[in-house]
């Protein structure tokens, strides 16, 4: 009998799971990061931002809010596996991957350079202790470590993610075909004869006693 191998991640996970899961981390993580965005955005006037930092904030917002709408379709279509909201999600998390990543560096750039001198230099507000330096410099660069491993990871955990998506809308390919050819060749599934074509009843009209039951009528 034919059918379609469940495709699995991390071992043993289905990946339809892995989806559910992918969708609910979206919606959540998308939605607190846009969220954050927004309400950064609405306090620029009282606390504003250098015209590079303001657009970089705007675009990531945006970014995290289409994620969590997005991760929304990716959600409804896991539950009604629909191939059509599955793959828009597929296609806009792959996306959404590679703009992180260029965003990301850009922003890791400026904070190993321009930024994050700026704010060393604030820290340190023109003293002349080198305890006090030291401890500015040390401190910022813990933080710049930590946003590095931060970034590092949500773009493995999204990266991981397009690749349990697109084994799922596979395996529903997969099963979209065999459901298409058992329906062309009007079986729910090919039948088996294990005895040889010399056998009485290998064809289906003699199976069960349908021919020799015809004989008798």
């Amino acid at each position: 009998m034919s059918y379609v191998r469940t495709r699995v991640f991390c071992c043993c996970l289905p990946v339809r799971f892995g989806l559910f899961m992918m969708s609910v981390l979206g919606i959540l993580g998308g939605g607190l990061v846009a969220v954050a965005g927004w309400a950064q955005i609405a306090q620029l006037a009282k606390y504003p931002l250098s015209e590079r930092d303001k657009v970089a904030l705007v675009i990531q917002t945006i970014m995290y809010t289409m994620l969590g709408l997005l991760s929304f379709c990716g959600l409804v279509g896991t539950f009604n596996r629909s191939r059509a909201l599955i793959s828009v999600y597929s296609t806009m998390l792959c996306a959404h991957l590679g703009f992180s990543i260029v965003t990301g560096i850009f922003y890791l750039y400026t904070l190993f350079h321009q930024t994050g001198n700026t704010d060393i230099q604030k820290c340190i507000d023109q003293s002349t202790d080198d305890a006090t330096a030291q401890a500015c410099k040390s401190g910022f660069g813990l933080i710049r470590a930590v946003i590095v491993v931060i970034f590092i990871f949500v773009w493995l955990i999204e990266l991981y993610g397009c690749i349990i998506v697109s084994n799922y809308i596979s395996q529903l390919d997969e099963e979209k075909s065999i459901k298409h050819s058992r329906s062309a060749s009007g079986t729910s599934a090919p039948a088996f004869n294990n005895y040889g074509a010399n056998y009485p009843f290998a064809t289906s009209a003699q199976s069960y006693g349908v021919q020799g039951n015809s004989n008798n009528v």
